[in-house]
């Protein structure tokens, strides 16, 4: 047992992140004493204090006798007058020290050293905007205590992202729309949805709300001179919709939207067992570019695990479909940590997918969301083994380095198997626009629809501002009109200024 007294300081949430690096919850606590301490093998004191007209963080490790075992320090000695700066500065030497505190009696359990944070490659595009090198980048996490394999990914990405989201490429707007229905629940899905056999009576005036959102946004920057030039519609399963349904509402968002300034216009097919050939023939004569049809394993046996209702062979048959039809950019989502998979399971769905040849992998691992049934129900055999998990994806980079795939965007989540991270892949010159754009959050999508996010980018000022639909299909359809002047107000903020 270990414990940790923070002094001067109100920074024990980010605290506390570090030591989970090392520690599972039970076998830590945060005292206010060095006598609350005692029955510990080990007390750390985290403190922050004034040093000679400078700012010091101090890691302080004392053995079970109180003989004082190892000392970490960092000084801040540079003058910043933004105060938001000067805090995340000081965040930032106070995380350092006490992770090397840690690490001076346990190992790591995180290639990430003390970026916590969900975006990585976010930081290496704010230095490459102040003119600064790749190599002050590869510097600056180091300092941080990410691995070297780690931080060659993020300066890989930055460079192949830059093109696409440096603030020149930002000036359009991309926009999602979500359909929040599904015909059955992954175990490990957190997105807002609605079960289609419940709630599928309401998806034609759902249809309608969403777009008439579309209609009112558009003549909104149409009056500002903007326009979309990426289109995204994912959910929930978009291809819950019918043939007839999707016959409707494809053409309906042509008549309202300038598809020729449109660059990529991505479908997520997302299910198998509910994606058929007339469906497909509909989505590729509306001017659909890019299409999502995901497997997350190749292993049936979890299929049945994680509630989805196809086999490997449904997943084929519609991939074999959509190539027929014409597709040439399809992406693969596949998660690694999935149910009691073993490390062999999950090489063959990395060797199965690579086999087929699509044009993106994206690769996730596990995150343990608080929305999804495996936290719900505690279903904690849903959830792979830590070392496993990191053994796959080491083989995953090595297979998909071989073959040519490049790694083109990456994200991390909370609760995630390993503290690992989530990397789309593609073959050169198919990266996926809206992917790139939404996890840099420099550049402004509009989210339409139930359970849908706007973040309205500020590039000048780095920031972005997030503007919310409800989650609640009942509250949407009966408020919409509501928010989607939230919306519009929020846009103003941003072009009328």
């Amino acid at each position: 047992m270990i414990a940790i007294n923070y002094i001067g300081h109100d920074e024990r949430y980010d605290g506390d992140l570090i030591v989970d690096l090392f520690f599972d919850k039970d076998a830590y606590i945060v005292v206010n004493s060095a006598e609350e301490a005692k029955d510990c093998d080990w007390y750390i004191e985290n403190e922050r204090f004034e040093s000679g007209g400078n700012v010091k963080n101090e890691s302080r490790l004392y053995t079970q006798s109180g003989q004082l075992n190892f000392t970490s320090s960092r000084i801040l000695t540079e003058i910043i007058d933004d105060e938001h700066e000067k805090r995340a500065r000081l965040k930032r030497l106070n995380k350092i020290t006490l992770y090397e505190a840690l690490e001076s009696i346990k190992a790591s359990r995180s290639r990430w050293g003390t970026l916590v944070g969900i975006r990585p490659v976010k930081i290496a595009h704010e230095f490459l905007d102040k003119g600064m090198t790749i190599e002050a980048v590869r510097s600056y996490l180091s300092d941080l205590k990410v691995s070297r394999e780690k931080i060659d990914l993020v300066c890989e990405i930055a460079e192949r992202e830059r093109p696409y989201v440096n603030v020149e490429a930002l000036e359009d707007l991309s926009l999602y729309i979500s359909i929040p229905f599904c015909p059955t629940r992954c175990h490990y899905c957190s997105f807002p949805s609605n079960d289609l056999k419940k709630k599928g009576k309401y998806i034609p005036a759902y249809l309608e709300n969403v777009l008439d959102e579309v209609k009112e946004i558009v003549a909104y920057l149409q009056s500002v001179g903007k326009h979309f030039d990426c289109v995204y519609i994912g959910g929930g399963t978009p291809s819950v919709l019918s043939a007839d349904q999707l016959a409707y509402f494809l053409p309906a968002l042509h008549d309202l939207i300038d598809f020729t300034k449109v660059k990529e216009f991505t479908f997520e097919a997302g299910r198998p067992d509910i994606t058929s050939l007339e469906k497909l023939e509909i989505l590729k004569a509306n001017g659909v570019s890019r299409l999502c049809i995901n497997p997350q394993t190749f292993n049936d046996t979890t299929l049945v695990q994680i509630g989805r209702a196809h086999t490997r062979t449904q997943f084929c048959d519609t991939y074999y479909l959509a190539k027929e039809v014409g597709f040439d950019n399809i992406n693969f989502d596949l998660i690694l940590g999935l149910a009691d998979e073993s490390l062999e399971d999950m090489k063959q769905s990395i060797d199965r997918a690579i086999l087929l040849n699509p044009d993106n992998i994206t690769v996730h691992t596990l995150a343990v969301k608080r929305a999804s049934q495996i936290k719900e129900f505690n279903e904690t055999h849903l959830i792979g083994e830590k070392n496993v998990v990191e053994d796959a994806i080491d083989y995953m980079y090595s297979e998909m380095k071989a073959l040519d795939y490049l790694p083109y965007y990456m994200y991390r989540q909370k609760n995630m198997v390993g503290n690992l991270e989530n990397v789309g892949f593609c073959i050169q010159g198919k990266e996926g626009l809206y992917n790139m754009r939404i996890m840099e959050e420099r550049h402004t999508i509009v989210a339409l629809g139930a359970g849908g996010v706007s973040k309205i980018a500020f590039p000048a000022e780095n920031r972005f501002e997030r503007h919310a639909n409800p989650k609640g299909l009942e509250v949407y359809l009966d408020n919409h009109k509501h928010y989607l002047l939230k919306q519009i107000d929020a846009l103003k903020l941003k072009y009328d200024a």
